[in-house]
């Protein structure tokens, strides 16, 4: 699949899921001067999570062309042809006209792809004991949804 002219819709090789809504939510009541009640919740979509260059579609070839050159010395000397950094790389070394891919490390991402997600949540309760002392009980939470594997 490629991009093509037109809407951004077109134009893009992963359809945006317009159903990504990403709501936050947050409470606190005083039941008197010395006692007050916080809750949370909200959703975070990770639209990139880069696990090294796993989803990144920009690095694929042939824009991008990993190239090795294997060396060694030949009877511990330096054979004719040994290439070193001052010399550079020869003449196409990372041409897009190289890009083999049977030699490349491709990345894809399906074009209808949904998006993980997380839901975080809390609770506490804060409460003043005596004064600049008070104590305070809470909890955190989270739940991760499609999340990729590697």
């Amino acid at each position: 699949m490629t991009a093509s002219n037109g809407s951004l819709y077109d134009r893009t090789l992963v359809k945006p899921d317009y159903r990504d809504w990403a709501p936050r939510l947050g409470l606190a009541y005083s039941f008197d001067r010395k006692t007050v009640f916080r809750s949370g919740y909200g959703i975070s979509y990770v639209h990139l999570e880069r696990m090294g260059s796993a989803d990144e579609l920009g690095i694929n070839g042939p824009q991008v062309n990993i190239a090795t050159v294997n060396q060694s010395l030949v009877g511990g000397k330096v054979p004719a042809g040994f290439l070193t950094n001052y010399g550079g790389f020869p003449t196409g070394f990372a041409s897009p006209a190289s890009f083999n891919p049977v030699n490349a490390n491709i990345s894809y991402i399906p074009k209808n792809t949904r998006w993980p997600y997380v839901q975080s949540w809390f609770l506490s309760v804060q409460r003043e004991l005596a004064k600049d002392t008070l104590v305070e009980i809470a909890y955190a939470g989270n739940h991760s949804l499609r999340l990729p594997i590697s």
